[in-house]
């Protein structure tokens, strides 16, 4: 394992344990019982790691995709509130367009026209007519009895009495 440079820059202590292990390793079965438990380390540690970057991996996947939806979300709300504001705007609007409309007709209320209150009485007069005829057609002109029932209320006023 050391080369005569190298032995001479080592201190003894340490010269005399590499000579050991050239010793061990000189023999066949010790030396493929070291290679093997090399190799299953070697395994060991592969796969350790591999577990661990594909731990990595899919911590770094789940978080782009919360950022994603983070993203997603914040573009939702901007246009939601964007949105809302159009909207309120368009309410307004209208709001202020019926209020207008309530105040112009409330100067008319006052006074209407006499041939609108000559139609409304007309039509109201149809209207009570047509629910008179309905409620003619629904009425039936015998009634049939009606059944009764006859409920007993005397209890005993003893214990247990209203169980028997």
């Amino acid at each position: 394992m050391l080369n005569e440079e190298m032995a001479d820059q080592i201190p003894e202590r340490i010269r005399e344990k590499v000579d050991k292990v050239e010793e061990l390793l000189a023999d066949k079965q010790v030396r493929e019982a070291v290679i093997e438990r090399s190799r299953n380390q070697k395994r060991a540690v592969v796969a350790a790691a591999k577990v661990v970057q594909d731990e990595e991996l899919t911590k770094a996947r789940t978080n782009a995709r919360l950022k994603e939806q983070t993203y997603k979300a914040e573009l939702a709300a901007a246009e939601l509130r964007s949105t809302i504001d159009e909207r309120t705007i368009r309410a307004n609007g209208e709001l202020a367009k019926m209020t207008y409309g309530l105040m112009d007709l409330g100067s008319y209320a006052d006074h209407p026209p006499p041939l609108y209150l000559d139609r409304t009485r007309t039509n109201l007069e149809e209207v009570q007519q047509a629910a008179c005829r309905a409620l003619a057609k629904l009425r039936p002109t015998t009634r049939s009895p009606q059944p009764r029932t006859v409920i007993d209320s005397h209890v005993d006023h003893q214990p247990g009495a209203e169980h028997r």
